[in-house]
């Protein structure tokens, strides 16, 4: 699926606010109850302007999701709890990866609708709305059924359009944007469903991180399984949708409901994802008879 060039998601982002339709609560729910069925916006329209809002807004807050899950990943990495420290930094990379997305003016909610740049020309972009059976047809054409399911769908298609944006990127993490070393585009989530749905996997994951695991320095070398590619991945394609977001001048103040009054992004991400600790409860009474 096509995206903006730089250009252009520059522009789309100019004077971003919350005062739209778009940003007014759920985006996913606006998009598909507004704009579904809808076939081309048309820069100058209100469905743009709710569709540019609420989509940069909800980047947004996939962005500050996704740090947030990649930080708490940090807290399980031990033997019992690696194989929640993969799923943690599987939702850490998908959310990333919608909001990386968002900001180049796509939106994808698999398998049912996408919203796609249609003509790039600032002052003059257009957006196509794409319906499941479009999406199907993306997804499907040379496979043998391999892209079945809404997030292999989705990796699928975000392979391909991120491709777009390498050359702006700094080479030392742009090939984050490509499918890991040997494998294809469904990668993250074929591991991922490895580890979440079959016990015998996820509790090797246990005993290879208890065997191999060294703590002085954190390397792909260093994580069993395919944790090390997981855990790169996330971190890379955060740092890449936050250079973009810092370069296009994103600030739709999204995260107002969290932390303190006119406090920025980066405070809040500080103050609540880097700095927080847990709360100094007592957990020993919701253990008893459990170790049996």
């Amino acid at each position: 699926m096509q995206i903006l060039d730089i250009v252009s998601a520059q522009a789309f982002a100019a004077n971003v606010g919350v005062g739209t339709a778009g940003g007014a609560s759920s985006f996913k729910a606006f998009a598909k109850g507004h704009l579904a069925t809808k076939k081309i916006l048309k820069e100058g329209t209100s469905d743009f302007e709710d569709y540019r809002h609420g989509l940069l807004l909800e980047s947004e807050r996939l962005f500050f999701l996704g740090v947030s899950f990649y930080w708490r990943a940090f807290d399980q990495l031990m033997a019992s709890s690696s194989p929640l420290a993969l799923i943690s930094l599987y939702y850490s990379s998908f959310f990333s990866a919608k909001s990386l997305l968002g900001i180049f003016g796509l939106w994808l909610d698999s398998p049912n609708l996408g919203i796609e740049p249609l003509t790039l020309r600032p002052g003059n972009i257009s957006l196509a709305v794409r319906n499941r059976k479009h999406l199907g047809q993306l997804v499907n054409i040379g496979s043998t059924g391999q892209f079945q399911g809404p997030h292999r769908q989705f990796w699928k298609l975000y392979y391909e359009s991120v491709g777009q944006i390498i050359p702006w990127v700094d080479p030392k993490i742009s090939h984050v944007l490509r499918p890991y070393s040997g494998m294809n585009e469904t990668w993250q989530i074929d591991s991922r469903n490895e580890i979440n749905y079959d016990g015998y996997h996820a509790l090797k994951l246990c005993k290879d991180f208890q065997e191999n695991f060294d703590p002085r320095g954190i390397s792909k070398d260093s994580l069993p399984g395919m944790l090390g590619p997981h855990l790169f991945a996330a971190r890379d394609t955060l740092k890449i949708t936050a250079n973009f977001f810092v370069e296009n001048k994103i600030s739709p103040n999204s995260l107002d409901a969290l932390g303190r009054p006119n406090q920025n992004r980066a405070s809040k991400i500080r103050q609540l994802v880097f700095q927080a600790s847990r709360r100094n409860f007592n957990r020993e009474p919701m253990a008893r008879g459990l170790a049996v």
